[in-house]
């Protein structure tokens, strides 16, 4: 084992030794190999003093925790954690931006490194220009020698930054399929699109924010676990997608992908649900397994994508309904987006803790969602139904909060049993059942929350009110609910700025009709 750790550190000393090396680069073309799907067994979260030093430990402890002790050590990861928060020993690394002939660099790290079991699994080229790798299993017994080896790596003068690859899930925290006067709640009346809410047979249809060819003027990516692309509400609107994981983006095993897009773009059809800008172009990036999971790595791969190839498509808007530990890589890429003129709307999650404790929502460069209720469509908190923790038109107990420094970048949209399209092929798994007359599903969360603030800056885009080709938007969104709440002070809800919460920041409540 020794032997292993100290050839393994010999090889990147030679490298470091030769590492100056400057050149020109080549392409910087194609994102994942082929086929590229993260591991789907993951290990605890890691943190401490030395982030290392700590994952190194963790990746000890999780086999001791995980099996009896074995000469066998190619099957140590066989008991993961339900929640797990890190891939075992794979690492995202990202080159500096001035490195130079860095698949060169890489052919020769790797080339070296094979032999003792080192692996690369990813190549990011773009924007975000990096890599993933994975350490042998072995040097889950060596946590010191794992340690020392990724301060080696960090130390290339071609590296900026390494961490660990890092579990993300999608944020939403319930599914709710009852019955009675809350089957059917309109959160959204006050904001003049609440139809996706109600059965059309129920007759309580309001105005969407725009109808027919006024909706589709941009694109919307959707970064999650795909969309079902034959669902009937959603026919027509899912032009394309991308899959980061090795499946087929529109294909929703999970459910959650195609609940966020019918928020934004489900068809006035007169059938099921309505989106609040239905016939809104939505391309869908898949990031997520059917569990809902997935890692830095597809995330990181998906934003390569878009900042390269997102305009060209009419994508000016991207939902993240999604979360995961902090992570300085989701944050560089989601930055590299945001420069090529494309608004990132991400969900602030839902532990009830401030959101700078989780990527993205802790990205600076990201419009950050909360979530608050609203049972009857009115403000007022007139209408909690009997069963229900939260009182009407106040902040969730699940949503994180932020902090007034971050005023300029977050707002509050309806999070509290949303109902929307769900994948056809998803209904009854996972303990989500859909209602009885068709592929839909209540569900709340931030995630719930995000994709109506994302439909609302498309039109932002779509009427010329957004513009900006080299940043985002996300400032004027946030002013304009802010001037609305300003002006009509009964809109709100318990929680906003003007009816604060000591300690937490929950922003103003979106209008679904500003532009």
């Amino acid at each position: 084992m020794q032997s292993r750790a100290a050839g393994l550190l010999l090889a990147l000393g030679l490298l470091l030794v030769a590492g100056n090396a400057r050149g020109e680069d080549d392409d910087l073309g194609g994102l994942r190999p082929p086929g590229f799907r993260p591991p789907s067994v993951f290990d605890q979260a890691w943190g401490g003093e030395d982030e290392l030093t700590a994952h190194a430990r963790q990746l000890q402890g999780f086999r001791l925790r995980g099996r009896k002790a074995s000469s066998n050590v190619t099957d140590v990861w066989i008991k993961p954690p339900r929640f797990p928060s890190i891939i075992p020993g794979q690492f995202v690394a990202s080159f500096r931006e001035d490195a130079r002939n860095t698949s060169a660099f890489l052919e020769n790290l790797f080339g070296s490194l094979r032999t003792e079991g080192v692996h690369q699994v990813a190549r990011f080229k773009g924007p975000f220009n990096g890599f993933a790798f994975r350490l042998p299993p072995a040097m889950a017994l060596l946590p010191n020698a794992t340690a020392a080896l990724l301060r080696a790596l960090s130390a290339l003068p071609q590296i900026r930054h390494v961490e660990p690859d890092q579990v993300f899930y999608a944020t939403v925290i319930s599914s709710d399929s009852r019955g009675g006067k809350w089957e059917v709640p309109t959160p959204l009346f006050r904001m003049r699109a609440a139809a996706w809410s109600t059965r059309v047979a129920d007759g309580a249809l309001v105005q969407p924010a725009c109808t027919g060819g006024a909706c589709s003027g941009v694109v919307v990516a959707v970064l999650d676990t795909g969309v079902d692309g034959g669902h009937p509400d959603l026919a027509g609107n899912i032009v394309g997608g991308e899959s980061f994981i090795g499946g087929d983006p529109l294909v929703d095993e999970n459910g959650h992908g195609t609940h966020v897009a019918g928020t934004v773009c489900a068809n006035n059809n007169g059938q099921g649900t309505m989106g609040l800008t239905p016939g809104q172009k939505v391309y869908a990036l898949q990031v997520f397994d059917r569990l809902g999971s997935g890692s830095t790595s597809s995330i990181v791969a998906a934003l390569n994508w878009l900042a390269r190839n997102g305009r060209a498509k009419g994508i000016r808007v991207a939902n993240m309904s999604l979360g995961g530990p902090k992570s300085w890589a989701v944050c560089a890429a989601l930055d590299a987006v945001v420069r090529q003129g494309i608004t990132m709307v991400v969900a602030a999650g839902n532990k009830g803790v401030s959101m700078y404790s989780s990527s993205p929502a802790d990205c600076n460069s990201a419009l950050a969602v909360t979530a608050m209720t609203d049972y009857d469509g009115k403000p007022g908190g007139l209408a909690t139904p009997a069963d229900m923790d939260n009182g009407d038109d106040t902040f969730t107990d699940f949503s994180n909060y932020a902090a007034p420094y971050s005023a300029n970048r977050v707002v509050s949209a309806p999070g509290r049993l949303v109902l929307s399209t769900w994948s056809q092929r998803a209904c009854g798994r996972y303990g989500i059942e859909c209602v009885p007359w068709g592929p839909y599903a209540f569900m709340s969360g931030t995630s719930m929350a995000a994709p109506l603030v994302s439909a609302m800056a498309a039109r932002c885009y779509a009427k010329g009110a957004c513009r900006a080709e080299d940043a985002s938007e996300m400032a004027r969104v946030v002013a304009n609910a802010a001037t609305y709440n300003a002006a009509h002070r009964d809109y709100g809800f318990t929680g906003d700025p003007l009816r604060p919460v000591r300690g937490r920041y929950f922003g103003y409540l979106v209008w679904g009709n500003q532009w």
